[in-house]
């Protein structure tokens, strides 16, 4: 396992154990402890490979299961205490919720807003009748109606939203080589130990640069102004064929990327760019 890339763990972790997971999820009901343990010892294996290594982590957990293009029921909307306030069981039906006369609901002095609001909502409907045919199952998402379930759909509904981030193009695309796509988007996140961030953090180690010996070792200063990544750009921008100019910051460097025209050029950019950045920081480790 120790031989594993950061990306080739990932890999592992949404093919293999995930996958096991899910299979148990839809045979029993997992406690939350037991899968928030299972979620820390993933982001444990994918920083460090080792499950009982707690240190090491750059990228909270919650912003490594974002979608690649980013980061209710009832009964949560009404709170635990909602059937009581309702006034129906926990375990009733649509029959159950209903009689002769109309919907069973608390009466409008009720005081909590939302049950107020679900009250107003069940009234607005009309009661079901042997008319309308026999009950059936729908499982409905907004957009998707269906008799089966979807864990994907469901999953894609309930999970957190982010808006999409344009700069994903330029780490995750189609031919990029996964474990420097992986290194690139931790460098674009600044979350690369360098030796000014691991001062910050209170360790006592030197700030200047691991190659030139010169700067603060940033990681705007290793990439893009070090002396010995400029040779290695300037032999880069006569490769592609491209006009060489000046990166002041990590944003110039995406926005540069952005910048390609055409499909191929955009291809071969990208995969320079994201090998030129993990084997400097492999040769500064």
């Amino acid at each position: 396992m120790k031989a594993l890339s950061f990306d080739g763990r990932l890999q592992l972790i949404s093919s293999v154990i995930c996958s096991t997971v899910n299979f148990w999820i839809s045979a029993f009901m997992l406690p939350k402890a037991c899968i928030k343990q299972i979620e820390g010892m993933c982001n444990h294996f994918l920083w460090s490979s080792d499950i009982a290594k707690k240190h090491g982590v750059k990228v909270a957990w919650s912003t490594v299961c974002q979608p690649k293009e980013e980061g209710g029921p009832l009964l949560p909307f009404v709170g635990h205490d909602g059937p009581l306030l309702m006034g129906i069981p926990i375990t009733s039906n649509v029959a159950n919720a209903c009689t002769a006369l109309g919907w069973r609901v608390p009466s409008r002095r009720v005081r909590h807003r939302r049950v107020a609001e679900a009250r107003d909502c069940l009234i607005a409907h009309p009661l079901p009748t042997l008319a309308q045919g026999h009950g059936v199952f729908s499982w409905v998402i907004p957009g998707s109606t269906s008799p089966d379930f979807s864990s994907g759909l469901t999953w894609e509904h309930l999970r957190p939203k982010f808006p999409k981030l344009l700069w994903t193009q330029s780490v995750w695309f189609k031919g990029c080589i996964p474990k420097h796509a992986f290194n690139f988007w931790v460098a674009h996140l600044d979350r690369l130990p360098v030796r000014q961030r691991l001062a910050t953090w209170g360790i006592d180690v030197h700030d200047t640069c691991v190659l030139c010996n010169r700067f603060y070792e940033s990681r705007d200063h290793l990439f893009l102004e070090c002396e010995y990544n400029k040779d290695i750009c300037s032999k880069l921008f006569t490769k592609l064929g491209v006009p060489r100019m000046r990166m002041q910051n990590w944003s110039a460097l995406i926005h540069w990327l952005h910048a390609a025209r055409g499909k191929h050029l955009f291809t071969i950019k990208h995969i320079a760019t994201q090998a030129t950045v993990y084997l400097i920081w492999r040769e500064r480790n």
